[in-house]
């Protein structure tokens, strides 16, 4: 399974990025998205989750 962490700022092993999703695939980190386009959006304690 797919999900997208949304978050004001990622740090990042090259460096802070503002804004945008983390991809997690399968419970491992995937890449850093600065937006993402078609999902479903989940809201869960005031945090952005996001499954394609």
């Amino acid at each position: 399974m797919r999900y997208y962490i949304h978050a004001d700022q990622f740090y990042l092993p090259n460096g802070r990025e503002k804004g945008g999703y983390l991809e997690i695939v399968d419970g491992k980190f995937g890449a850093y998205l600065p937006t993402i386009m078609m999902c479903c959006l989940l809201c869960v304690n005031e945090r952005h989750v996001a499954s394609s």
